[in-house]
């Protein structure tokens, strides 16, 4: 999980062990034991005067940081580390933090003290806790307390990690504990999604409370209520984006297919509408894709099935509809799509005019054209699609084996979009 801006520090959690090197794998962790509900029972409570001890000297601070292993000796340091008396933890965590701040180490010693904490939360959580809560309040404890509850607490008990983060926020009004509190909401959200009689109203309430950004994480619900209506829920969820422009920090992404499942074509209608009616992206709703909907009804009654259905939405839904079929379709699903289309005007009318709209990445610009009746109608979506088709015709260009199979010449390729702009 991402860490956002703390105190200052703009810092992003590694995905994976932190340090370039490979480590020896860590102890089992120990599980912190669940906790019911939000309480200060569940939060380490802070340290008196005579539980904390004094800090550390400058003797002490030497002693243990000259005592690191070189850079170069990642398994020695490491195994350094993992012997490392517990008292000396505090010593080498804030030690490492003394002269720059998180902010400011190097990548090699912020791995260090990433890997500090790791082994101060396995071989004694809760102290780690309860000393960090100790901590005077500024930028290195706001840093050393996202740290903790990021890498370790959320994970384990994110509960826990949002009342520790909350009576944190509450000392501390310069430290931003959003991440842990929709943590928090998260799982109020999957407990929700339990209940048969659950309204869309209510899920929204929920998923509102979200703090938004830019990203988004996806959870998948699998069974949601009977006779739930998705289409008032998915487009109460648009129309929260669309007013800001931003989503929750969380969304099913199984909603659209789950309706698909049970009724495509209202669930079509309503994607399809909902792209044409909106401002563009402002309107776009995440993983709420035609691919949601192609999956869900060749899943339940055959691909065959599908190109059948699909291609009589192309045919008797407004123009305007196609652009997301054909520019979400993989490439053998267009094809498949296409077959069904007995009109072959029809069939090069769609193919041509929406040449330009291919947004799947994983096919081919080529075997696209291919399904064009034509030469002619290959060059004729070539210069209607300017902007598309430049940087492919470069690359086309170079392979005559390419354009030869779609009866085109690197220089009837060249004519096509000699008069067009290159951006």
């Amino acid at each position: 999980m991402a860490i956002g801006l703390v105190a200052g520090y703009s810092l992003t959690r590694d995905s994976g062990p932190t340090t370039d090197r490979p480590l020896t794998a860590p102890d089992p962790v120990v599980p912190v034991s669940s906790a019911a509900g939000l309480n200060a029972s569940i939060i380490p409570s802070r340290p008196t005067a005579a539980q904390t001890s004094a800090p550390a000297t400058d003797q002490e601070t030497q002693r243990v940081l000259q005592a690191i292993p070189s850079n170069a000796e990642w398994s020695t340091r490491y195994e350094w580390l993992r012997g490392l008396p517990p008292g000396d933890l505090p010593i080498l965590v804030l030690g490492l933090c003394a002269d720059s701040g998180p902010a400011g180490l190097p990548h090699e010693k912020l791995n260090l003290l990433r890997n500090a904490l790791d082994q101060w939360w396995l071989k004694d959580s809760e102290g780690l806790l309860s000393w960090s809560r100790g901590l005077p309040t500024d930028g290195v404890k706001r840093f050393l307390v996202t740290e903790v509850l990021s890498r370790h607490l959320l994970e384990e008990d994110p509960r826990r990690a949002a009342a520790y983060a909350q009576a944190y926020a509450e000392e501390d009004a310069g430290w931003d504990g959003s991440e842990f509190q929709d943590a928090t909401l998260v799982l109020q959200i999957d407990e929700a999604w339990k209940n048969p009689n659950i309204t869309p109203a209510e899920m929204l309430d929920l998923y509102s409370r979200l703090s938004r950004g830019n990203s988004v994480h996806s959870r998948l619900v699998g069974a949601y209520p009977p006779s739930f209506d998705f289409r008032a829920f998915l487009e109460g969820l648009r129309a929260l984006n669309v007013k800001d422009g931003r989503n929750p920090t969380s969304l099913p992404s199984d909603a659209l297919r789950q309706w698909a499942t049970i009724d495509p074509q209202g669930a079509a209608e309503w994607l399809l509408g909902a792209r044409t009616s909106s401002g563009g992206h402002m309107g776009r709703l995440p993983f709420a894709d035609w691919e949601n909907i192609a999956d869900a009804v060749a899943a339940k009654n055959g691909p065959q099935a599908y190109y059948e259905w699909a291609a009589q939405i192309l045919t008797q839904s407004p123009r305007s509809w196609a652009k997301a079929i054909i520019a979400e379709s993989k490439d053998g699903e267009l094809a498949g799509i296409m077959a069904c289309i007995q009109d072959p005007a029809l069939r090069d009318r769609l193919l041509v005019e929406h040449a330009g709209d291919y947004h799947y990445s994983g096919g081919s610009i080529a075997d696209r054209l291919a399904l064009i009746s034509s030469p002619e109608l290959r060059l004729r979506a070539i210069a209607n699609n300017p902007h598309y088709f430049h940087q492919w015709a470069r690359i086309a260009g170079q392979d005559a084996g390419v354009l030869g199979k779609l009866g085109l010449t690197p220089d009837q390729v060249a004519e096509a979009l000699s008069n067009t702009p290159t951006e």
